[in-house]
């Protein structure tokens, strides 16, 4: 399995540090084409650790099928082609579930480990992660960046820390095995369609009084929360 990253342009070393995230092994010059179309099979070879953030490791056991990521602050967003226009001095930034280091293990993981410290979950981070049935957000995250679990088909559980206030666009989309989810008083916003899809969601577990859960933000698209049964002050 192989992350490729395709650059056109001088000034490499400057641009090489969007991708300071990723576990580099090898790098191979590649090529793409005006529409970023991949048109070259040389890249980056995928490793089972690395970091993901300045201050965030990650590894994953394959004999476990355990994703562990622990450390402090944001996790990194998933560049993967960053063009440069010389002559205006501009940065195009291009993000793919590609560009995810773990992505290549997306269907065998079966658990995901998420320490206290770290702030945010980045977009795409947990994309098509077909086995996990059960995740928990720790106290420290604040956001759940946009389409972080999307078509997490076997994920039922979910339980948000005490910080979380953001769930972003289209963060668990298509999750249709999703029964019930945790959801602390802090939450002041869930953008447009973060549960689209999730049919089977029955309870929504909130920390708060019902006049709280009123002031949330809820964006469009969001039936499947606000069609099922809330417990207030869980």
């Amino acid at each position: 399995e192989y992350i490729t990253v395709y650059y056109d342009g001088s000034g490499w070393s400057e641009v090489k540090s969007l991708f300071e995230y990723l576990t580099f092994e090898t790098w191979e010059p590649g090529e793409y084409d005006d529409s970023g179309t991949n048109v070259s099979d040389e890249g980056i070879k995928s490793q089972t650790s690395g970091k993901y953030g300045e201050d965030i490791e990650w590894s994953y056991d394959e004999e476990s099928a355990v994703l562990t990521l622990s450390g402090k602050g944001n996790m990194a967003d998933p560049i993967t082609i960053v063009t440069v226009d010389e002559t205006t001095s501009t940065t195009t930034t291009s993000y793919s579930t590609n560009a995810v280091p773990w992505n290549p293990f997306n269907q065998q993981i079966k658990e995901v480990k998420i320490s206290d410290g770290i702030t945010s979950i980045s977009r795409y981070a947990f994309w098509w992660l077909t086995q996990i049935e059960n995740i928990i957000i720790p106290d420290s995250v604040i956001t759940v960046g946009q389409q972080s679990f999307v078509h997490c088909s076997k994920l039922q559980k979910v339980t948000l820390g005490e910080g979380l206030t953001t769930i972003g666009k289209k963060a668990f989309k298509g999750c249709t095995a999703l029964k019930e989810i945790y959801v602390s008083d802090k939450l002041t916003s869930v953008e447009e369609s973060a549960f689209t899809g999730c049919k089977t969601l029955a309870d929504v577990y909130y920390e708060g009084s019902e006049s709280e859960w009123e002031k949330i933000v809820v964006g469009d698209n969001n039936e499947p929360l606000l069609n099922a049964k809330l417990h207030y002050d869980y």
